[in-house]
């Protein structure tokens, strides 16, 4: 299959997957199958073709990676910075490590 200027071999996996129902996974490798070149997509939308699931990833990556970004870049993504705050404020408040753990639900 070629997309944009450049050709993958595309193999499709339809079945149940988790919680998923029915679903399409696609793995998808340039020339040579390098494992590390392998891509992934999942649609819960079977009825599409591969080149339409391709085409819908397409068009959403940069939205993605710009989501990312944003959080990691932008600190919109706060919970690691409430999470080490709470964990500060409980220390000088004299909580032990275990009490921590208890009330964070990872004990």
């Amino acid at each position: 299959m070629t997309i944009g200027s450049s050709d993958y071999r595309v193999y499709r996996y339809e079945s149940k997957l988790n919680v998923v129902e029915n679903a399409a996974l696609l793995l998808c490798y340039g020339e040579g199958f390098d494992p590390k070149q392998m891509r992934a997509f999942l649609s819960t939308d079977v009825s599409l073709s591969n080149e339409e699931i391709l085409s819908f990833y397409s068009k959403r990556w940069a939205i993605e990676t710009y989501f990312r970004t944003a959080k990691v870049r932008l600190a919109m993504d706060q919970k690691k910075y409430d999470i080490i705050e709470y964990i500060y404020n409980q220390t000088q408040g004299g909580a032990t490590l275990n009490q921590i753990k208890t009330q964070l639900k990872v004990a």
